[in-house]
């Protein structure tokens, strides 16, 4: 018979019982923590801020004058609704159906104008075809229409008519911009920017008239196009086109001006 000394039998007896313990907390460990863990960045990224507008939006907006200049920032949001008893007058020959978003007209002054179009919520869900276009009317008889166009992303296709008979046309399109140029004017000329051509499928020129597909030329399918379309009409005066920044837009006509303006002042 062996006999084990007290003093080593409790030591074996503790290292058992700490060796138990042990096993048991491995077995019985926490559970994990179930706190909801944060989304992908994809989903949790919210749209960009707008920019801080001048002016508020508005829409149904027209203004017309005899002589001064029509000038500023608009900024239009096609879903905002304007009640009937405080729209403005339609135009001779327009129906509650053809109402334009924005009209400006003078009959002397010219029009100087940023124009801003939002993105109407939940446009971005319905088909191409069941988009209503934003619609805008530019009018000068004896002046002449500038006009910068800042589109929102997923904004609904513009549908914008410009005639100036006795002054030019000046247009600046974001780069976004995808759709028809129908440029026609009787005794001036038609330019459009170098990266604008760039861009552009010229499709036709009858007489006086020019046609121009700007973008993607496979985006126009075989049904009835019902995106961006300018419609630009002059008589005696120049139409031009460019984007509203880079290559052959507002930063070379700057710097070609300074390099002039430096030989000049040798």
């Amino acid at each position: 018979m062996l006999i084990v000394p007290q003093d080593k039998a409790s030591s074996e007896a503790s290292n058992q019982k700490s060796e138990l313990s042990e096993g048991h907390q491995e077995v019985h460990d926490p559970p994990p923590s179930y706190f909801p863990q944060p989304l992908p960045a994809e989903r949790t990224s919210s749209p960009p801020p707008l920019p801080a507008f001048k002016t508020k939006p508005t829409n149904f907006l027209a203004i017309a004058n005899e002589s001064s200049t029509i000038r500023g920032e608009v900024v239009l949001d096609p879903s905002l609704r304007i009640p009937s008893s405080l729209l403005p007058p339609l135009a001779e020959g327009e129906t509650e159906a053809d109402r334009k978003n924005l009209r400006l007209s003078s009959k002397s002054g010219s029009i100087s104008n940023k124009i801003w179009i939002l993105n109407s919520p939940g446009s971005d869900d319905l088909p191409a075809a069941e988009r209503k276009r934003t619609t805008i009317d530019l009018a000068s008889d004896h002046g002449s229409i500038r006009v910068q166009l800042e589109v929102i992303p997923g904004a609904a296709p513009l549908l914008m008519t410009a005639r100036a008979p006795h002054g030019t046309i000046d247009v600046s399109l974001p780069r976004s911009f995808q759709g028809f140029l129908l440029l026609s004017t009787q005794h001036g000329a038609v330019t459009l920017a170098d990266d604008l051509i760039q861009m552009s499928t010229q499709l036709s020129q009858l007489d006086t008239a020019k046609r121009y597909f700007v973008g993607d030329f496979a985006a126009l399918g075989d049904g009835e196009w019902t995106g961006s379309e300018l419609k630009l009409e002059g008589k005696h005066g120049n139409i031009r086109i460019k984007y509203l920044e880079g290559p052959g837009g507002d930063r070379s006509e700057q710097s070609k001006g300074g390099f002039f303006s430096r030989l000049l002042k040798r």
